[in-house]
């Protein structure tokens, strides 16, 4: 995208990738956490299936967090 700065020159614009803006960033560390509380509430009341996919979704917004991770592990055998 190109857009012009105040002097009226133009300039390429480089796109924001998600870590970059602090707010998204906590946005979706609070997302994933809902995520995987969710996905344990399942798991707690044996709803497998629906488990798995909120630990998969934590994981895709936190692909390195360990507790997302072994969460996920756990229930492996559910995913299909």
């Amino acid at each position: 995208m190109i857009v012009g700065d105040r002097h009226g020159t133009r300039q390429a614009r480089r796109p924001v990738a998600i870590t970059d803006d602090p707010q998204t960033a906590t946005s979706n560390s609070k997302l994933a956490g809902a995520y995987n509380a969710r996905g344990l509430d399942y798991k707690s009341t044996e709803d497998m299936d629906a488990a798995v996919k909120d630990f998969k979704a934590a994981l895709r917004l936190f692909p390195d967090n360990a507790d997302y991770q072994a969460n996920y592990n756990s229930l492996k055998a559910w995913d299909q």
